[in-house]
C-alpha cells in the first residue's frame, strides 16, 4: 500500500499522485491519496476529484482510525508504515529501494524522474471525469483547430505573499517577449490563449507590452475549476508555462507530438533552489528555455 499526503494547490497534488501511482503500479500494490490537510478550512482544498484517477482518497490518517475504517474494508487488522519525507532538493534513491508493504509520502515529489516510466498511464488518469467538450466546446475547439499557443501568468501569491515572492518571484515581461518572439517565428499564425490568476493586469499592462497580436483570454463561467483550465491548456498544440507547477502539468500533459513548450530559465529567486533546477530536474522533454 502507498499513501501519499496531499497538501497546497493543484500542480503539487499532481505531483503528489503521480509518485505514488507509480509506485503502487512498480509494487503491484493499492494506492492510497490521505486528504487530511485539507479538513481545517485551509486556502487550498482537494483539487484532483475532477480527474479519472487511480488511488482511493482518505480523509483520515491516524494509525487507529485508518486500521479500524481501511483496514477493515481490505481485510488488514493492522498497517506497519515507512514513513518518508521529501528531501525537495535531491531524488530519494532509498525511497525507490524500499521493498516495505506500505509506505507513506509526505511533501512535494516534484522530481518526474519519479513517474517518467508511466507517461501514458498518467495521461489516461488526468483525463477529465466530464469532458470539457460537455461543458467548454468553443474553448476546445478553439484550442485544436488554431495554432494555439497556452501562456500562463501566475502573479497573486508571487507578488503579494512575502514568502513566495523571494522564494520564487514573479517572471518579467522579458521572459514573456522573447516567448512570444520565439513562437512567432516558428510556427504558422500563432493564436494565444491567456491564462492567468489576474487578469485584471493582463488586460491593462500585459497585453500592450508583450506584443501578442492574435489571442484570447481565458475567462469563461464555463471554467468552473482549475482542472479544466489546465486541461485546455493541455489542448493547445503549444505552451508557454510560467514558473508554477499548474502550467508545468498543462504543458506535460500536451497531447501534440510538435508541439513546442517553453518554459523559463530562471525559475527560482532563490539562489540554491535555481541551482538544482538549471541541473534540469523540472524539465519537459524537449522544452527551449529562455
Amino acid at each position: 500500500m502507498i499513501v501519499s499526503k496531499l497538501s497546497d494547490g493543484l500542480g503539487n497534488q499532481l505531483f503528489q499522485y503521480a509518485i505514488a501511482r507509480a509506485m503502487s503500479l512498480k509494487r503491484k500494490t493499492s494506492c492510497w491519496l490521505d486528504v487530511s490537510n485539507f479538513k481545517n478550512g485551509t486556502l487550498r482544498q482537494y483539487s484532483l476529484g475532477f480527474f479519472n484517477l487511480h488511488c482511493k482518497v482518505v480523509d483520515e490518517f491516524e494509525i487507529p482510525s485508518f486500521n479500524r475504517f481501511v483496514g477493515h474494508k481490505i481485510g488488514i487488522s493492522s498497517f506497519k508504515f515507512h514513513y518518508y519525507v521529501d528531501k525537495i532538493w535531491e531524488f530519494d534513491y532509498q525511497l525507490q529501494k524500499d521493498a516495505a508493504g506500505c509506505i507513506h509520502l509526505s511533501g512535494y515529489w516534484a522530481w518526474p524522474d519519479y513517474f517518467k516510466d508511466i507517461h501514458t498511464v498518467l495521461k489516461d488518469d488526468l483525463r477529465l471525469k466530464t469532458p470539457l467538450e460537455a461543458n467548454c466546446k468553443n474553448w476546445v475547439e478553439l484550442a485544436r483547430q488554431k495554432n494555439t499557443v497556452s501562456l500562463h501568468i501566475r502573479r497573486s501569491d508571487y507578488v503579494l505573499d512575502k514568502h513566495a515572492s523571494e522564494f520564487f518571484g514573479s517572471l518579467g515581461i522579458e521572459y514573456y517577449q522573447k516567448a512570444v518572439r520565439y513562437i512567432t517565428l516558428a510556427i504558422t499564425d500563432p493564436y494565444f490563449l491567456l491564462f492567468s490568476d489576474d487578469l485584471k493586469w493582463v488586460k491593462e499592462k500585459f497585453i500592450p507590452l508583450s506584443g501578442i497580436l492574435n489571442y484570447s483570454i481565458v475567462e469563461d463561467d464555463c471554467l468552473t475549476h482549475p482542472a479544466q483550465e489546465l486541461t485546455l491548456m493541455s489542448n493547445c498544440k503549444h505552451n508557454i508555462i510560467a514558473n508554477s507547477t499548474f502550467s508545468w502539468w498543462g504543458a506535460w500533459l500536451n497531447q501534440n507530438e510538435n508541439s513546442i513548450i517553453i518554459q523559463p530559465a530562471v525559475w527560482y529567486a532563490d539562489n540554491s533552489a535555481q541551482k538544482l533546477y538549471q541541473k534540469g530536474h523540472l524539465d519537459i522533454r524537449g522544452c527551449v528555455k529562455l
